[in-house]
């Protein structure tokens, strides 16, 4: 996923300083948390706890499970 992609969603750049690696972005709002970080690893904070979304691979998949999460 491109950061430009995650950011037009709203996403904002959490990566950690510029000597570091690891690229972090994050989506928040009143009910959701996703984590989107290193070479397209996802996570979302359910119940108080994260939990890895290990088939969410591409900006589509994005969009669906926030679709999936905000609908009601």
């Amino acid at each position: 996923m491109k950061a430009e992609q995650l950011i037009a969603l709203g996403f904002k750049d959490t990566s950690s300083p510029e000597d570091m690696i690891l690229n972090d972005y994050t989506y928040q709002n009143a009910e959701l948390q996703i984590n989107v970080y290193g070479n397209n690893i996802v996570d979302i904070h359910i119940d108080g706890n994260w939990v890895n979304v290990p088939n969410c691979k591409t900006i589509t998949d994005i969009k669906h499970l926030i679709r999936l999460f905000l609908c009601k």
